[in-house]
Order: C-alpha cells, then structure tokens, then sequence
C-alpha cells in the first residue's frame, strides 16, 4: 500500500513538471563589437530612457507592441556609447548632467510609488539604485556626445536639459553602423515575458 502511494507520488510530480511552463530567466539579445547584451538590461535601460525622454510612461515597460521600436532604440544608442567608451579621452571629455540623473531617479521613484504596472516592473527585476545610476550614465553620456555634435534637444520634453533624438540616417551615424560589429540574437525580435529569479 504505501509503495503504491509513493509510486503514485512520483508519477504526480513528474508529470506537473514535465506540464509546468518553462521560465525565461533572462536571454541574450543583442551583441556589440563582441558584447552581449540580454532582454533584462534592454528593458530597465528602456523604462529608465522612456522617462527621462519625457515619453508616456506605459512606453516604457516592455511588451509586445513597443517591442521592436524598444530593441533598435536600445542597439543604436549602445553602439555609440561603445565608441565613446573605446575613446578613453572621448569618455573622460564628455560631461554626466547629475541633475538630469537626479530627476529622471525620481520620476522612477514616483512611478513605482503610485503605478502598480511601474512598481511590478520594479520589484520583479529587483532593480538597484547602483543599476539605475550606471543605465543613466551611459544614456547621459550618449546625450552629452549628441550634443557635442551640434543636435539640439528636444524642446519640452523629458529632463530639465532636453532629450535629443537621434537622427539614424546622418552621415555620421550611418558610418558608425557599418563600422561597428553587431548582431541580433535568435528571435530577438519576438518579444518573451522573462520572470527573473526573484521576481
């Protein structure tokens, strides 16, 4: 009797975990002159860029319909920073506005405060205030170079300095595409909901 209740036992675990969905802890998305990037770290950079560019803050948080816009976003502004990261004099040149850090700290800080979606988003990827500030300092400093190459912010919108967009199709740019390894990932494309551990 108590062999057959344990057999039955094993058969029950066995099959809820064969039926159990697997989780996506994380995946790999992107690559950049030989660095990898995953969905993680593109979609906090996401929500963290949507509110410092003054964007609709449900933008920012990942899912399906902003999914590619968010993807080429994030590739175009990782490839410049790696070409200022590569130019030691270039990094130490360009200034981080910490006041622009600041504020964009605490937009987050309110969201997550008064937004269940943005609060969620926050606790499920247990995003750091050390994270935050380093995802702020590549982006600033990705504006500060726009910037020192004469393209204007964008009036009334986003941090106290303005937000600049980029222009894909400049000269400038186009050169740094081509010029730069990069790739995407195996269905990077298609959006997948990823459930960290500890989230």
């Amino acid at each position: 009797m108590m062999r057959s209740l344990l057999c039955f036992l094993v058969i029950c675990v066995y099959s809820m975990s064969t039926l159990a969905k697997p989780r996506t802890l994380d995946r790999l998305i992107l690559e950049i002159n030989g660095k990898s990037y995953s969905q993680r770290q593109m979609e906090v950079y996401q929500a963290l860029r949507t509110i410092a560019a003054g964007e609709p803050s449900d933008k920012g948080l990942p899912g399906p319909d902003t999914w590619s816009s968010a993807i080429d976003s994030f590739r175009v502004e990782m490839m410049i920073y790696i070409n200022i990261e590569n130019d030691a004099e270039k990094m130490e040149k360009l200034p981080v506005d910490s006041k622009a850090i600041r504020q964009v700290q605490e937009k987050l800080e309110a969201l997550v405060a008064t937004d269940d979606k943005w609060r969620d988003f926050h606790r499920r990827y247990s995003i750091s205030d050390r994270e935050v500030t380093e995802h702020l300092i590549r982006m600033f400093k990705v504006q500060a170079y726009l910037e020192s190459r004469g393209r204007p912010a964008t009036p009334g919108q986003g941090v106290s300095t303005g937000y600049r967009k980029i222009d894909v199709t400049e000269s400038w740019f186009v050169t740094l595409f081509h010029a730069t390894p990069h790739r995407l990932y195996d269905r990077a494309r298609s959006y997948q909901v990823i459930e960290p551990l500890g989230g």
